[in-house]
């Protein structure tokens, strides 16, 4: 935990802020996704970016996918609050694994974009494989 690193050092300090910082961040981004899709799943579905272009509506899978993403949100936040090495560092592996899979169904399933909204397809998703791997770097160099 980064509350066993030496008192007064500014850069732990610095690092912990930044870490519990980006914690929250996406603690937020993945609550927000999954409430979205588990109160409102067929809004979701056509509303949110490309998902309607990507296959057809399901209730049932967009809820479960929601749920998945309000768990990840509740370790993040766990985590933020917390500070726990291991489990700020296990989440963010994990979510960067689901992250990209997800990223790279996107780019294998562009054709029904156009390329503007591809590209803004693409770049939505960029930052959910991003702020966790930042999360795994951060997490590997605070001092035991």
């Amino acid at each position: 935990m980064i509350a066993h690193a030496p008192a007064g050092s500014l850069t732990v300090t610095r690092r912990a802020r930044v870490l519990r910082g980006l914690l929250t961040v996406v603690a937020a981004y993945a609550g927000v996704i999954g409430a979205y899709a588990v109160l409102a799943p067929h809004a979701f579905y056509v509303n949110a970016l490309g998902v309607d272009l990507l296959g057809p509506y399901n209730q049932h899978l967009t809820s479960d996918v929601g749920g998945l993403y309000l768990g990840f949100a509740l370790l993040f936040a766990w985590a933020a609050v917390t500070l726990g090495r291991e489990l700020g560092r296990a989440a963010a592996a994990a979510f960067t694994l689901v992250q990209a899979i997800h990223l790279g169904y996107h780019l294998a399933h562009l054709e029904p974009f156009t390329v503007d909204r591809g590209v803004e397809e693409i770049a939505a998703l960029l930052p959910l494989l991003a702020l966790p791997v930042l999360v795994v770097i951060l997490t590997g160099k605070v001092p035991r």
